[in-house]
């Protein structure tokens, strides 16, 4: 079977205009801890938009992608619920930002292809520090593990990397864990992406990973329930642990110098005003649309403007995805959500032929329950690369590489297949690019 060489990937120009762009969205990924403000609003509508195009453009329609499909079908379903929500211009330009950032997940339909999928990838593996190095004089701390967050793919697949790859992602770990200490969802996700490569990198586990992951895959979909209904009677809140567990008080310095508790609770008076706010307005089933927030007092802005008219208090998203997606879409968007992971990881835990994809199925759901703690719902790094592994996971492609192709495929994020291609006995194990598009 031939190589796949970059002379035989069609759609060339396509797929370079939508890795400059996605080089681009580095910046609105950490706007927010920039000293010096780069882009605005419009700025970051116009990538997400010219985003949106390359991957509609790209998209690849099979049978494989319907959970992509019908993810979809609820996110216009909120958008059209939120043509009837919006009262003013703040109303309608929440309902923009959230109708672009909910549509990131159109990368599956192109990531599902390795073709595809491995252009994408290689392209900011290779260029992403250029646009990092230029960023660090004027960014903040926290940045650093939202920039970065691309890295815990191929951190899921250490041992497979040579040691040049490992330098880079260990780099990434390293600025993570130093710089980025006080952002502890961060630090908890890049920690537990290098402890399953460290792990599955002794052959002895390796081999034996299935029933592991298997039970780590059912732990993680089924956990945010447990801790929901132990946290709704009393029994145990995770959020605060420091006084369920009497664990002494632990402070770290934060970004901006101050000394803030590791182990405080930031994340129960979240749920606490999503939830009121449901039940005050009324919209549990089926949210508040996309064009409206959750009323909040502490952060809820109440804008007044004589042209653009006045807008109660009301945060337009929090940091917790589930609550936002609750909030946006109900209990029913809800259930869309978590049956899009649960089927895509599924999939890609019983259904596949190597070793190696269970184990990104697993981080998927492992994603399902930390989006209950974080993962901010919004159109940058972390959700477009997230919903990227998703496209794999359903993916029949991946699912039926080999552990020799898998590995193969891995190693070539970071150079040219063709270098590949030369080497002995690499034809048997390279991918032919019409059998993927």
């Amino acid at each position: 079977m031939a190589a796949i060489g970059r002379d035989r990937c069609p759609n060339q120009k396509t797929l370079l205009i939508l890795n400059l762009l996605i080089l681009l969205l580095g910046i609105p990924t950490v706007s927010q801890w920039l000293s010096i403000p780069l882009g605005n609003v419009y700025f970051n509508w116009g990538i997400d938009i010219s985003i949106i195009t390359c991957l509609l453009y790209l998209q690849r329609k099979k049978k494989f992608l319907r959970p992509i499909y019908v993810w979809l079908i609820f996110i216009e379903m909120g958008v059209i619920h939120g043509f009837f929500m919006a009262e003013n211009y703040w109303d309608w330009k929440f309902l923009v930002s959230n109708f672009l950032a909910f549509h990131v997940c159109l990368v599956a339909l192109v990531s599902s292809s390795p073709l595809y999928c491995n252009r994408i990838f290689t392209f900011w593996y290779r260029y992403g520090w250029i646009l990092l190095l230029l960023l660090i004089p004027i960014m903040g701390s926290d940045g650093y593990g939202k920039y970065l967050s691309p890295y815990t793919l191929v951190a899921l697949f250490f041992p497979l990397l040579n040691w040049k790859m490992k330098i880079l992602v260990l780099i990434g770990l390293v600025l993570t864990l130093t710089l980025a200490l006080d952002s502890r969802s961060d630090v908890l996700k890049y920690s537990l992406c290098f402890l399953i490569g460290a792990l599955f990198g002794i052959k002895h586990v390796l081999y034996h990973s299935k029933y592991v992951v298997r039970f780590l895959h059912m732990t993680f979909l089924l956990l945010p329930f447990v801790l929901s209904a132990t946290a709704v009677t009393g029994i145990f809140n995770i959020f605060s642990m420091q006084e369920e567990l009497g664990i002494e008080e632990h402070q770290i310095e934060s970004s901006d110098g101050e000394m803030t508790n590791a182990l405080g609770d930031t994340r129960t008076f979240l749920y606490v005003e999503e939830i009121e706010s449901a039940i005050k307005n009324n919209y549990v089933l089926f949210g508040r649309s996309l064009a409206r927030g959750y009323d909040n007092v502490l952060f809820g802005t109440n804008y007044t403007d004589e042209m653009k008219g006045s807008h109660p208090a009301e945060r337009a998203s929090c940091e917790v995805n589930i609550l936002n997606i609750f909030n946006y879409m109900g209990i029913v968007g809800c259930i869309a959500y978590f049956l899009v992971l649960i089927v895509a990881s599924s999939l890609a835990v019983y259904k596949s032929r190597n070793f190696y994809m269970p184990i990104l199925g697993f981080y998927v759901s492992f994603r399902w329950a930390f989006g209950f703690i974080e993962d901010f719902t919004r159109f940058d790094l972390n959700m477009l690369f997230l919903w990227a592994m998703i496209g794999m996971c359903l993916s029949p492609y991946f699912r039926n590489m080999s552990n020799r192709h898998f590995s193969y495929w891995i190693k070539t994020l970071f150079s040219d297949y063709r270098y590949h291609a030369r080497k002995k006995n690499r034809k048997k194990v390279a991918v032919s690019a019409s059998s993927h598009l």
